[in-house]
């Protein structure tokens, strides 16, 4: 599978979990946004111990979000109906990225 192709797989696969996540969440909580962070195990070279690094960092609104169409929109297209941070390269994938934070959704909105 050429690299490009990959990548893109991968990024509507990270995406889709967060939307998922973000599903479950409401379904429970009807509070009105939940950040969710997804993280890329991998082995720290410094210290030879397991860790991890952000890769997406959403600030998912209920109401916006149950005005999608789950079953019709793409994953990765979607994260630009709400305030993220995601790297996609189309050759090498996801970057880290530094997560958004409750104190980012104030300053945003002030």
């Amino acid at each position: 599978m050429p690299d490009r192709k990959y990548w893109a797989i991968y990024q509507d696969h990270v995406c889709s979990a967060a939307l998922r996540i973000a599903r479950e969440v409401f379904a429970i909580l009807r509070i009105p946004v939940t950040l969710v962070h997804v993280a890329y195990p991998w082995t720290n070279t410094r210290t030879g111990l397991p860790d991890r690094y952000p890769i997406l960092s959403v600030a998912f609104d209920i109401e916006t979000f149950f005005q999608l169409r789950l079953e019709a929109i793409d994953p990765s297209d979607s994260m630009a109906n709400f305030e993220h941070r995601m790297e996609h390269k189309k050759n090498s994938g996801l970057d880290p990225i530094e997560p958004l934070t409750p104190e980012d959704l104030e300053q945003n909105q002030g």
